[in-house]
């Protein structure tokens, strides 16, 4: 049963990866090297992201620095890369 519940949500995460990438989504996996919680901006290998109210998956007081993590997000026009999903990977 436990096989099956772990198949199952990997299958889960990699289609619900694809749909984000097809939606204009980007994907960084790495470890979190700086988390600033006054501008709630995280830093993953080289990639600055920027935490919003939106973002799902791990919450930004259970992140700690040089956790694995894979973070699906979206580049806007003012220069920010907005989370969307995070989770870890450990």
């Amino acid at each position: 049963m436990r096989k099956m519940l772990g198949a199952v949500t990997a299958a889960a995460l990699a289609l619900s990866a694809g749909f984000a990438l097809a939606q204009g989504m980007e994907e960084v996996t790495g470890k979190v090297e700086n988390i600033d919680t006054t501008t709630k901006m995280v830093t993953v290998g080289d990639t600055a992201l920027q935490w919003s109210e939106n973002s799902t998956g791990v919450k930004l007081d259970e992140l700690k620095e040089g956790d694995e993590v894979k973070v699906m997000y979206k580049s806007n026009t003012d220069g920010h890369n907005d989370i969307t999903e995070i989770m870890k990977t450990e």
